[in-house]
């Protein structure tokens, strides 16, 4: 069941902007998120990884990586995984490996 401490979790905002610019198709990596936590520390339990790809206008637009969703969900205890774009996958995406 759904307690109300389940609605509240800390936010871990990774930013790929910069490369999101150059490359309408790239994703949110393993690398990211290892660069990430080596500036920053451990994804904190429980919580919510956000992409920002700087393309929230945008109907297409860049994803997470499918070993980069396989990483949090199987190396840290996310809760849930979030993007700026209309889909975790990338836009061109045909199988939506990530989701």
């Amino acid at each position: 069941m759904l307690q109300s401490r389940d609605l509240v979790c800390p936010v871990v905002v990774i930013d790929i902007r910069s490369r999101a610019a150059e490359d309408a198709d790239t994703m949110l990596t393993p690398a990211d998120i290892q660069a990430w936590t080596e500036r920053h520390g451990p994804v904190p339990d429980g919580a919510v990884v956000a992409m920002n790809s700087g393309w929230a206008a945008k109907v297409t637009g860049p994803g997470f990586h499918p070993e980069a969703a396989s990483m949090l969900l199987d190396e840290t205890t996310t809760a849930a995984i979030a993007s700026d774009t209309l889909s975790i996958d990338r836009g061109m995406s045909e199988d939506f490996a990530a989701n």
